[in-house]
């Protein structure tokens, strides 16, 4: 869940950013304290032709950017979002990385939520297009080595990787906010989703507290 309030004080007036208190969000993003929020400072931007690239199957340019290698356009999305949207203390942030089950956890979350008639709005998607690269690009490109493809995954080069790094963070941040980060693992929900439903939706803030409950979002 998110809490704070992110704005853009491009969006208002002239404001001295020296003068103001400034935090690192995850160790990078400057947040300055303006009028009692955190807000991003100037809109930034990203010449592409100055940061790391790598070929992503041999052919979908990656950028490496904050520690993570990028989609060019991913990176220029993400640079909009951080400027514009403004957090609210009800939002749900689902943060897991590609294919590693986000699909089912997004349809856990809904069903917990609208099982008392609230309705959810799905709000911004997430950049998808890397999870099709192999079937949209297998028509125009020959089959990519299992094994270049194994070493470019365990070094990190591929879609909002290292993996590892990016569970890593959210770890560590679940430790400190526990309960504005619900740390969730798949071997857990496939070893025991009854139990793992019942602390999503205590999370939630809607705790299933008959067993029928359980079963019913398990299924």
């Amino acid at each position: 869940m998110a809490s704070s309030i992110a704005c853009s004080l491009t969006d208002h007036e002239e404001v001295d950013l020296d003068q103001l208190a400034k935090e690192l969000l995850w160790g990078y993003n400057p947040f300055f304290k303006w009028k009692g929020f955190w807000c991003l400072g100037d809109h930034e931007e990203v010449d592409l032709d100055q940061l790391a690239k790598e070929l992503f199957w041999g052919y979908t340019p990656l950028y490496k950017w904050k520690g993570f290698w990028c989609l060019g356009g991913v990176i220029k999305n993400i640079l909009a979002f951080q400027s514009h949207f403004q957090a609210r203390s009800d939002d749900i942030i689902l943060a897991s990385s590609l294919k590693t089950r986000t699909t089912w956890l997004k349809a856990l979350c809904v069903s917990i939520l609208e099982r008392d008639g609230r309705e959810c709005d799905d709000g911004v998607e997430s950049e998808k297009s890397a999870q099709l690269t192999n079937k949209l690009g297998g028509a125009t490109h020959d089959p990519y080595p299992i094994e270049k493809a194994f070493d470019q995954f365990c070094e990190g080069v591929h879609p909002l990787g290292p993996y590892f790094d990016h569970v890593l963070e959210y770890w560590l941040e679940s430790l400190k906010m526990p309960d504005k980060i619900l740390f969730l693992k798949y071997e857990d929900l496939k070893r025991d989703p009854k139990e793992q439903v019942k602390k999503l939706a205590a999370f939630l803030g809607r705790p299933l507290l008959k067993d029928d409950d359980v079963e019913i979002q398990h299924r």
